[in-house]
C-alpha cells in the first residue's frame, strides 16, 4: 500500500481505503465507477503520485485532481497551486502523477493550473455522486460547503 507521509483531512485513511476497496469488491460490471478526488495544494501535492498508487491498491478506476477555488478558512489561504504561472516544481510533480497513471492503467484528471474560465462543471453532478470521509452523500462537493453552521443544506 502507498506510504503518506502525513494525515490527510484528518479522516483515518486506512478506513478509507477498507471501504473504497469493499465497494470496488461488490461492483457488478464495472459500476459503480470509482473515482478518487482530492484537491491540489501547495502542502499536499506531492503526495498525487502516491495517491494515485492507493487508486489502484484500492482497485478504483480514476482520480481527479482538483484545484482550490473556494477558499472556507484563512488557514487555506495562499495553498492553492493553480496561479497565473505554473509552478516548475508543481508540474515535475503532475508529470509523474500521469507517468504512473499511465504504467498502472488509472486514469487520472488534473484540472489545469493555470487560470482559466469553465463554462460548465467538470464533475457532472448530474451523472455522479459525492461521498464525503463522513459518509454524507451529494450530487456535487459544493452542495456540503463548510460553514459556521457546519454545512450548507440544499
Amino acid at each position: 500500500m502507498p506510504k503518506f507521509t502525513r494525515k490527510i483531512r484528518g479522516c483515518d485513511l486506512s478506513r478509507l481505503i477498507k471501504s473504497i476497496s469493499r465497494l470496488s469488491e461488490m461492483r457488478r460490471g464495472g459500476k459503480p465507477r470509482i473515482t478518487i478526488t482530492t484537491v491540489m495544494l501547495k502542502d499536499t501535492i506531492g503526495d498525487l503520485p502516491e495517491l494515485v498508487k492507493l487508486a489502484k491498491f484500492c482497485e478504483a478506476d480514476e482520480v481527479i485532481a482538483n484545484n482550490l477555488d473556494y477558499i472556507p478558512t484563512k488557514d487555506l489561504l495562499g495553498l492553492e497551486v493553480f496561479s497565473e504561472k505554473v509552478d516548475p516544481k508543481v508540474d515535475e510533480i503532475l508529470n509523474n502523477a500521469r507517468v504512473i497513471a499511465k504504467d498502472l492503467g488509472i486514469n487520472l484528471a488534473i484540472r489545469p493550473i493555470k487560470f482559466e474560465e469553465a463554462l460548465v462543471c467538470a464533475e457532472n453532478p448530474l451523472k455522479s455522486r459525492f461521498i464525503l470521509v463522513d459518509s454524507f452523500v451529494s450530487p456535487c462537493v459544493y452542495a456540503h460547503l463548510l460553514t459556521r453552521s457546519e454545512y450548507i443544506h440544499r
